[in-house]
């Protein structure tokens, strides 16, 4: 075919004659290109002719056919198809990594929030069995649950889902003003 630069192989590379000009080197860059561009669509024809050599005679597929229509269709089926497949992966490792993200955060949340009722008694003038009533409350409203780990006669507390999104209401609404 008239015009079209013949194939490279990988063996021949990029290098160019010494002292040859940045066209010849652009030139075989362009071969390069051109040579991996058609690798799928010549593999699939070679692995064609030999997985159905009489039907490809018969079609008139030759092994070693690197020129014409039916490679470079081949190929940009096949770079686009990768394509596709490359943006799906992508999505779903994008959405795994948010979600993985999200769950760190709302892990952190409710760590940083839960606490202990000698805790509370500590930074609030109020007696402790006030506070076990208020925190009883929260607990018969979801908006708390106790949590293991005390050992030292009282209950530890977390937030629920529910409680948390209250809180997370409360602030937005105390940081507007």
């Amino acid at each position: 075919m008239p015009g079209r630069p013949p194939a490279v192989s990988f063996s021949e590379g990029l290098a160019a004659p010494r002292g040859s000009s940045f066209p010849a080197l652009l030139g075989a860059i362009g071969d390069v290109l051109y040579a991996v561009f058609l690798m799928p669509g010549t593999y699939l024809l070679s692995a064609f002719v030999a997985t159905a050599p009489v039907t490809a005679l018969k079609l008139g597929i030759t092994a070693g056919q690197t020129g014409g229509t039916l490679p470079v269709v081949l190929s940009l089926i096949f770079w686009f198809a990768l394509m596709i497949l490359l943006s799906i992966v992508w999505r779903v490792f994008r959405n795994w990594l948010r979600m993985v993200n999200a769950m760190l955060r709302t892990l952190g949340f409710r760590l940083t929030l839960a606490t202990r009722t000698c805790k509370i008694a500590e930074q609030l003038p109020l007696l402790p069995s006030k506070i076990q009533q208020s925190l009883d409350k929260l607990r018969r409203n979801t908006m708390l649950d106790s949590s293991i780990g005390s050992t030292d006669g009282f209950d530890n507390y977390r937030l629920t889902e529910a409680g948390a999104t209250y809180v997370s209401i409360w602030q937005r609404q105390q940081s507007r003003g």
